[in-house]
C-alpha cells in the first residue's frame, strides 16, 4: 500500500492543536485524543494512487469520536515496520478515496489497519563539504540494508543544492520546512552562527536531527531545537569513500534501539564510535582534522619528488600510496612499532625522522591539535 498519515491536524474541545506524527510518536507508542469534531489529514495519498496523486482528506465527525494512534518509533520507517492508526466513529464521514487509510474501528471498533511503511528519506539543511561527504557515501551504499532510499537537499544557495542532489541522484527542496515535512531524518549541515536562524523552521516540522555541527554542544542544540530527538556526529571527508571515522555523542532522549538504527547508518560510511560528548573536540582536533594535516605533507612531498625529476602525477600516485598502504598498517601496528620496523638502522627513513625531530615535528603537530582545540572551545 501506498498511503501514508504524515501528519494531523487536530481540533478539540474548541481549541486547535497542530502535531507532528513524529512528535506523536515520542510521545508514546499510543496517543489518544478526543472529543475530537475535525481531523484533517496532512500530505495524505488516496489509496490506489500509487503515483503519489491525491489531495488531503477531510473529514467532520461526531463530536463524541475518539482517535487513537498507535505509531512506528522514530527515528527511521523501515520497509518492514507498520503503523497502526485505529478511528472510531469517523469512518463513515472519511471520503472514500481515503477509506483504506482510517477504516479501522468500522463496525466493531477493535481492528487496526496495517499501513507498509516507506523506506527512511534523509533531507539536508546544509549541502557544504561535509554534508556532501555523506552523500556521496550513502549514494555509493544505495542497493545496501538500511541506505537512504531517497536524499533531499537545501542550501541557502539553491544552486549548490542542486548540483549536490543532481551529483547523487537526490532532489533540491527550497525552504528548510518543507526539507524537514518530507524526510525521516535531517542532518544539521551548516554553520554554527546560522544555528539560531534555521531551528524555528526545524522546530516547526519536530522531524529528528543528526548535527554535524562543530564545537555546537546537545546541550546547545536542545536549547535550539527543543522536542527535537537529536543525535550529534562528527564525521571526516573519509565519508565519501565509505571509510570515515564517525564520532556519535546521542541526546538524552534517544533510547537504545533508535541509536543501533542511527550507528546502522552511520556504519554504511565508515567505523562508528561513540563517545562521551566531553571527548568529542578532542575527537575531531585528531581525527576530523588530520586529513587537513596529511594532505599538507602530501603537498611537501610532491612538491620534494618534483624538485627531483617526477612528475606531479607519478610523485602523486606514490606518495598517496604509501599513505593509503601505512593507514592499513596502522590497523595492525602500533605507531612506534611501525615506525622502527620502516626505518632500518642507518638507512634513508632514519635520517629523515632525525631531520623532523631536529626541527621539532612532535612539538608541531601538538602545536596544531591545541589550535584545532583553542578555536572549536571559544
Amino acid at each position: 500500500m501506498s498511503d501514508r498519515l504524515s501528519g494531523v491536524l487536530l481540533i478539540a474541545g474548541g481549541a486547535k492543536h497542530s502535531l507532528s506524527q513524529r512528535r506523536i510518536a515520542r510521545i508514546g507508542a499510543l496517543t489518544t485524543v478526543g472529543p475530537v469534531t475535525r481531523l484533517r489529514t496532512i500530505r495524505t495519498r488516496s489509496a490506489g494512487s500509487a503515483g503519489g496523486g491525491g489531495g488531503p482528506a477531510v473529514a467532520t465527525v461526531p463530536a463524541n469520536a475518539t482517535v487513537a494512534m498507535a505509531t512506528s518509533t522514530w527515528p527511521f520507517r523501515r520497509r518492514t515496520e507498520t503503523r497502526d492508526v485505529a478511528v472510531r466513529g469517523l469512518c463513515s464521514a472519511m471520503p472514500s478515496g481515503h477509506h483504506a487509510i482510517l477504516s479501522a474501528g468500522c463496525g466493531a471498533g477493535k481492528s487496526a489497519v496495517r499501513n507498509r511503511v516507506p523506506d527512511m528519506r534523509v533531507g539536508f539543511v546544509g549541502s557544504g563539504n561535509m554534508a556532501g561527504g555523506l552523500a556521496r557515501g550513502w549514494s555509493a551504499a544505495r542497493n545496501e540494508p538500511g541506505a537512504p532510499e531517497r536524499m533531499l537537499f537545501a542550501d541557502a544557495d539553491p544552486g549548490r543544492a542542486r548540483e549536490l542532489a543532481e551529483e547523487v541522484g537526490g532532489d533540491a527542496i527550497e525552504g528548510n520546512v518543507a526539507l524537514a515535512d518530507a524526510s525521516d531524518l535531517v542532518v544539521l549541515a551548516v554553520k554554527p552562527s546560522v544555528l539560531d536562524e534555521v531551528a524555528p523552521d526545524l522546530v516547526q516540522s519536530g522531524t529528528p536531527v543528526l548535527s554535524i555541527l562543530a564545537g555546537t554542544t546537545l546541550h546547545t542544540l536542545h536549547e535550539a531545537l527543543p522536542g527535537i530527538d537529536l543525535t550529534r556526529v562528527m564525521p571526516n571527508l573519509g565519508a565519501q569513500l565509505r571509510q570515515a571515522v564517525l564520532c556519535v555523542a546521542y541526546g538524552k532522549s534517544t533510547g537504545e534501539r533508535e541509536r543501533g538504527k542511527v550507528a546502522e547508518l552511520l556504519g554504511l560510511v565508515g567505523d562508528v564510535v561513540e563517545l562521551d560528548e566531553g571527548l568529542i573536540d578532542a575527537a575531531t582536533a585528531i581525527m576530523g582534522c588530520s586529513p587537513g594535516y596529511l594532505a599538507l605533507m602530501a603537498e611537501v612531498l610532491v612538491e620534494a619528488g618534483v624538485r627531483e625529476g617526477l612528475t606531479e602525477d607519478q610523485a602523486l600516485r606514490m606518495v598517496s600510496g604509501a599513505m593509503s598502504a601505512t593507514g592499513g598498517l596502522l590497523e595492525l601496528h602500533e605507531p612506534a612499532a611501525l615506525k622502527r620496523a620502516i626505518a632500518s638502522p642507518g638507512g634513508m627513513t632514519e635520517a629523515g625522522l632525525n631531520a623532523l625531530e631536529e626541527r621539532k615535528m612532535h612539538e608541531t603537530l601538538l602545536a596544531a591539535v591545541d589550535a584545532s582545540l583553542e578555536k572549536v572551545r571559544r
